[in-house]
């Protein structure tokens, strides 16, 4: 597991532990209580919003695929939400198999529904991926690396050649023509969520002169 998840589950045990021994916290301090709450969705579970770009894993195919984007429920996956999709020709997705999609329904009781396709009837990007290492990270990250003027990944670019897809809901799917250069370069994104820039530049120059 990476060492970035380290201090974060650390800190999430003492918040619950504070708790368990302080049992009129839940009285006294509720802002406590809602901290704890925010803090694990803000690193486990996505909460499914309209139009947000995620990457999510095949669990179960059919007419209406499932799809695991990290909520607390499946997203359905309609066969025709592709472009150009009809009855006789859809695409055949494989149990496990990742997709790049679009929310398109964010309901508090229904559940989420994703597509393929934008609104104008294209693809643009979407889709099933179909090689690259995907990676989990927190969602902070996931808005950091979706930036415009990310560091990190500016940094990259200058040593690797590399494709990098960033779902909202903390799946980052990383690609390039080296395994080894694909691992270093998910190591040197999932290290620099608390990274400066300076630190950022540096670690990746470290990593390229290892390499």
């Amino acid at each position: 597991m990476p060492s970035y998840f380290e201090p974060q589950v650390c800190c999430l045990s003492i918040y619950i532990t504070q708790l368990s021994q302080n049992v009129y916290s839940f009285l006294h301090a509720p802002l406590i209580v809602v901290l704890v709450v925010a803090y694990s969705l803000h690193l486990m579970q996505y909460i499914p919003v309209k139009n947000e770009r995620v990457l999510g894993i095949v669990a179960k195919t059919g007419k209406q695929h499932r799809v695991d984007i990290q909520a607390s429920v499946h997203a359905v996956l309609p066969e025709l939400a592709f472009q150009g999709a009809t009855k006789r020709n859809k695409p055949t997705l494989q149990v496990g198999q990742v997709v790049y999609a679009q929310i398109t329904r964010a309901h508090r009781v229904l559940e989420p529904e994703i597509s393929c396709v934008e609104s104008s009837g294209k693809a643009g990007g979407l889709g099933p991926l179909d090689s690259g290492y995907l990676h989990r990270c927190s969602l902070g990250l996931c808005r950091k690396l979706l930036a415009e003027q990310c560091t990190v990944l500016q940094a990259l670019g200058k040593h690797f050649k590399f494709e990098c897809v960033v779902g909202m809901n903390g799946l980052v799917l990383v690609n390039s023509d080296k395994l080894v250069h694909t691992i270093a370069i998910t190591n040197a994104i999932s290290s620099s969520e608390f990274m400066s820039e300076e630190q950022c530049s540096a670690m990746v120059q470290q990593i390229v002169d290892t390499l």
